[in-house]
């Protein structure tokens, strides 16, 4: 049987080159709730901004709660490696901060208020998920 050349092609361009949701990582539980918390503000700005202050408060909260748990299982160099890896990581996040202040005073509108926001919200989000990976693998091994 002979197959026509361009339906068949069609079919493997378009499972290809379209994303697969399937390819998608996982959402851990914390990206869940965020994901849920944004998706009720239907792009209005105001709703957006009050989410965005609600995931700033969020992320730094659950920050705080995974580094305790992990600290609280180290001892010895273990723990002081971590705590001068958290210095060192609060050092980065205020130069970014300031990095996307001084960003922010150059461009004119509140139109971009909510996307600065946004930029500085997922510094301290990248950092909780980092963590929240080591905690894993401290609770997978045993640790």
């Amino acid at each position: 049987m002979k197959v026509p050349a361009f339906p068949l092609f069609l079919f493997l361009a378009t499972a290809i080159l379209l994303p697969s949701y399937a390819d998608e990582p996982a959402l851990s539980p914390l990206e869940r709730r965020e994901r849920e918390e944004f998706a009720k503000t239907e792009g209005d700005d105001v709703k957006t901004r009050e989410t965005l202050e609600w995931a700033e408060k969020y992320w730094d909260t659950e920050l705080n709660r995974i580094y305790r748990a992990i600290t609280g299982r180290l001892n010895g160099n273990a723990l002081d490696s971590m705590k001068t890896a958290q210095r060192k990581w609060i050092d980065f996040r205020d130069a970014e901060y300031q990095r996307l202040a001084a960003l922010q005073e150059g461009v004119r509108g509140t139109m971009w208020n909510n996307p600065f926001r946004y930029a500085k919200m997922r510094i301290t989000r990248e950092r909780t998920l980092a963590l929240e990976r080591t905690l894993g693998i401290m609770d997978d091994s045993g640790y």
